[in-house]
């Protein structure tokens, strides 16, 4: 095998390679924005946000504490006091290198006779991307997790 042989042929597999992983960064971009709403940022990211669901607030908080290996986030929540916690997110699981940063929120769980809403305000962000992008997912996290539906 001559050496412009061994280029070509090198270069045709780190083509086709390349040519793999963009297709299925967009694929599954594609699909999460058909799935959740929106393409990221779609201006689903906002210093407050308002959840509501059914489900009582021991529900809703045992419902985020329970991880689960199909998670979007790798995350912690920590209470502060009775109704208030501290949500604290480092990355985003699935994507590996896809979204690198840290994020704060707060959570305030109010119970209301008809149902229970969850405020998830932000306090701080490593980056401008990951707030657009964690705030993206948090809509699709909140919906799967406590069944929440965002109305603010």
């Amino acid at each position: 095998m001559s050496q412009e042989s061994i280029e070509v042929l090198f270069f045709s597999v780190w083509s086709l390679i390349m040519v793999v992983m963009i297709s299925r960064t967009w694929i599954l971009y594609f699909i999460r924005a058909r799935k959740y709403g929106g393409i990221p940022p779609s201006l689903e990211s906002r210093v407050r946000m308002k959840f509501v669901t059914q489900l009582s607030k021991d529900e809703v908080i045992e419902g985020l504490r329970s991880h689960k290996p199909n998670d979007i986030f790798e995350y912690e929540i920590r209470s502060e006091n009775d109704f208030v916690y501290r949500l604290w997110i480092k990355g985003i699981d699935q994507f590996k290198g896809y979204c690198k940063g840290n994020a704060k929120y707060r959570l305030m769980i109010i119970q209301k006779p008809e149902n229970t809403v969850v405020w998830v305000v932000l306090l701080s962000c490593d980056n401008e991307t990951a707030k657009e992008r964690y705030g993206w997912e948090l809509k699709g996290f909140m919906e799967k997790k406590i069944m929440a539906v965002r109305v603010e």
